[in-house]
């Protein structure tokens, strides 16, 4: 999968790098694969307006990288709800 973010080519190539090369046959439960497919999230609705969905991008990313972890990661000492924003 290639994946086009306009004008970051940087980011863009070490996007493309892990996603078609290192994590090729592997597990997206494995760390390359989590820290990829985070980046295609990213990459994907990142850029898109609105506190809401970039909210959703934030809580996506977390899912991905916590993984069964992900309840554990978004509590609070204090008691707040986490904010799963809206998708885009």
């Amino acid at each position: 999968m290639k994946v086009d973010i306009g004008d970051c080519p940087q980011t863009e190539t070490v996007i493309n790098q892990l996603t078609d090369g290192l994590i090729s046959g592997l597990d997206v439960g494995e760390p390359v694969g989590r820290i990829a497919e985070a980046l295609k999230i990213i990459a994907a609705y990142g850029w898109i307006d609105g506190a809401h969905h970039k909210q959703w991008v934030l809580d996506q990313v977390i899912r991905v990288l916590a993984g069964e972890y992900y309840y554990e990661q978004i509590a609070t000492a204090d008691g707040a709800e986490w904010d799963q924003g809206i998708a885009p």
